[in-house]
């Protein structure tokens, strides 16, 4: 499997621009072009378990190197599970010739299903939650990025639910950008 993975990724390295193209970044992140991409993340932690995160966000550049759109996103653990969706921006503040880093904040509203201890007994809620990263991306090829993101996710209204901890995270990123 990993051989596979791995000569699927060298067939879709596309040769950069020559090197005398001073900013090959900047037509990656202009006005006008889109981003796709999906990020995902797993953890443990000795009260929730294994704890997942899986989110795709779609946004389209207004102005150079800031983009909106939408992202959605699903976590689990075994205590709960959570849909979200909300409105994303994201800044891109320096960029190199194959890297950028950016600063992103989205707004969600989540629906979310819980096991209350000590009874387990199952839960239906409503969240509004915010998150704020801070990424880097490494172009493998002129429209395609992957890379990490660190996370912080903070809950603006947590409806009387006291055991929902804000919390880092580290995630790892792919996006297309056309």
């Amino acid at each position: 499997m990993g051989k596979f993975l791995l000569a699927t990724l060298m067939m879709l390295q596309v040769p950069y621009a020559s090197a005398d193209d001073a900013n090959v970044m900047e037509k990656r992140i202009l006005q006008g072009d889109w981003n796709i991409g999906g990020a995902g993340a797993l953890s443990y932690n000795s009260f929730q378990g294994l704890n997942g995160y899986g989110g795709v966000s779609a946004q389209y550049f207004i102005w150079d190197k800031i983009s909106l759109g939408l992202q959605t996103s699903i976590t689990w653990n075994k205590r709960a599970t959570a849909m979200a969706v909300g409105p994303k921006a994201t800044y891109y503040f320096y960029e190199t010739n194959t890297n950028a880093y950016y600063l992103s904040q989205n707004i969600s509203f989540s629906w979310n299903e819980a096991d209350q201890s000590p009874t387990l007994q199952t839960t239906e809620y409503e969240i509004i939650s915010a998150q704020t990263s801070l990424g880097f991306a490494h172009f493998i090829t002129p429209n395609v990025s992957i890379g990490p993101e660190l996370r912080y996710l903070y809950y603006l209204d947590d409806d009387g639910y006291s055991d929902l901890d804000n919390d880092f995270g580290l995630l790892v990123n792919f996006n297309l950008f056309f």
